[in-house]
């Protein structure tokens, strides 16, 4: 019973119980960096602790002796050329001149504030970073301009290798793959604690307690279609689907209150799938989209622009919407949907990229109680990406976070996480149960489809983490609850993990 869950947490600081400080170097100060003169890359460290200074909104004594010692920690490592930043503009000569910048990190003791002018925008008071735009419109990862740009050679050096260089892919169906019948509560009438539900892929069912009697299902990028594509029969082809085995949608029994879309690659933003959705008994009635997704939504959707919330990083929103017209009546329980950043990009033509954000996502209920879907991402280098997701929305119940479609690395690495950084994104954002999602469906990259369960093994066990109560995978359609963590009986409960 809903009773029995642990108390809410009225912390103070439950947004930002951390500080961090981004700050860009100039060319002159970060060629100095590579310099073999100590003097000289001492200069420049007393340069970069004035300039910190001058732009401490308030600070005693303490706390900026403090930051000076970070500052020269950190100062004392070269930068490594991946974390330059690079731009450039061309002159009448056509001559092309770079200008290179170094973007630092630096966390700082809790009350400390920072000027926001620092970082071009890019970062609030805080450190957090924002959804940022270049001049031309497309969105970029502030913390790391160029980390997913491919080239498009890249591409076809990747596809070559794939075809020529490296053994066949596994056949594109492939019976081997788990499914069971899926079993989402009836959010109307259930009184337990949170429950995803995997049908695949990126897909999971979210049933979020929102008060002692009732829940809500958010549905997160649906995708039931045989292909990845914008071809329809041209594409990746799914391995198994939950419903070759089982009855469709309409026999859940549950209706889907809200859609959480990531970003709109054609593996989690599906039209095909969400109009399959909209036709069906479990329609739901709302859309969660990141910044520059609504457009596209209302131009293939038959929704109205009402049904459709648009949020950029960091953005909050409650569910259900609040109606201004609605009757002085108590409004329904209700619970927090909060955007979150991710490193990854957009693109559904030759001609889009990045015209959208991209996102994570997390929902807290009336318990505090804060469940996460981690849509696509790459792990920084440097920057404290899920540290932050972890720090202002965490602990998570329940996390979503993705293991497949991450090779070749030197290829996938900026844009998809390995099993290995899956486990240790699970530690970052302080995630009670994690769900290993983005596997075992279709032949995005070059790991055949069992690789991810081997590897996140073999990680699970070097870091101590239960692969039974801790970092689960399911087959397709198990579920998993929160707090008590106990699988379903539906699936294998002496090792808990997908066969």
């Amino acid at each position: 019973m809903l009773s029995t869950l642990r108390r809410p947490r009225l912390s103070p600081n439950f947004l930002a119980r951390r500080t961090y400080v981004h700050f860009p170097i100039s060319s002159e100060e970060f060629f100095a960096l590579f310099s073999s003169s100590p003097s000289r890359r001492k200069e420049v460290r007393v340069k970069f602790t004035n300039k910190m200074k001058d732009g401490l909104a308030s600070a005693g004594t303490n706390l900026r002796s403090k930051i000076e010692s970070r500052i020269d920690k950190t100062m004392e490592k070269r930068p490594r050329l991946k974390d330059i930043r690079v731009s450039y503009k061309k002159k009448r000569d056509e001559v092309r001149r770079f200008r290179y910048e170094h973007s630092m990190s630096i966390k700082l003791p809790e009350g400390g504030e920072f000027n926001k002018d620092l970082g071009r925008g890019w970062f609030d008071s805080c450190g957090k970073p924002l959804a940022t735009k270049t001049r031309f419109g497309r969105y970029v990862v502030p913390w790391g301009v160029d980390s997913t740009k491919k080239s498009f050679s890249e591409f076809l050096g990747w596809q070559w290798e794939r075809a020529i260089l490296t053994n066949p892919l596994i056949p594109t169906t492939s019976s081997d793959v788990p499914t069971t019948a899926p079993k989402i509560p009836d959010q109307t009438t259930y009184d337990g604690p949170g429950v995803a539900t995997w049908l695949g892929h990126s897909t999971v069912v979210f049933t979020v307690p929102a008060s002692p009697t009732s829940s809500y299902n958010f549905i997160t990028d649906p995708h039931f279609t045989p292909r990845a594509s914008f071809i329809p029969n041209i594409g990746p082809l799914r391995y198994r689907s939950v419903y070759d085995d089982h009855p469709g949608l309409d026999t859940l029994g549950s209706k889907i209150d809200a859609v959480l879309i990531s970003h709109d690659h054609f593996d989690h933003l599906d039209f095909g799938s969400l109009k399959i959705l909209e036709n069906s008994k479990i329609k739901p009635i709302h859309y969660f989209v990141p910044e520059g997704t609504k457009k596209i939504m209302l131009a293939n959707l038959d929704i109205s622009p009402s049904d459709v919330t648009e949020m950029s990083w960091w953005d909050t929103a409650t569910y259900p919407p609040l109606d201004p017209c609605s009757s002085p009546a108590p409004p329904p329980p209700s619970v927090k949907v909060t955007c979150a950043p991710a490193q990854h990009w957009c693109s559904r033509t030759p001609f889009d990229r990045n015209l959208r954000l991209w996102c994570s996502w997390a929902v807290t209920n009336f318990f505090n109680e804060n469940f996460f879907y981690a849509g696509d991402s790459g792990m920084p280098d440097e920057f404290p990406l899920f540290e932050m997701i972890g720090d202002r929305l965490g602990p998570f119940e329940i996390a979503a976070i993705p293991i497949g479609a991450y090779k070749p690395r030197w290829f996938m690495r900026s844009q998809h996480i390995d099993p290995a950084e899956a486990v240790e994104v699970h530690r970052r954002i302080e995630a009670k149960i994690s769900l290993g999602v983005h596997w075992g469906t279709f032949a995005l990259a070059d790991e055949a489809w069992r690789e991810p369960l081997d590897e996140l093994d073999k990680s699970c066990e070097k870091l101590g983490i239960c692969r039974s109560t801790e970092f689960v995978t399911l087959p397709h359609g198990g579920s998993i609850k929160a707090n008590p963590r106990l699988a379903e009986e539906n699936w294998d409960e002496q090792d808990n993990v997908a066969i």
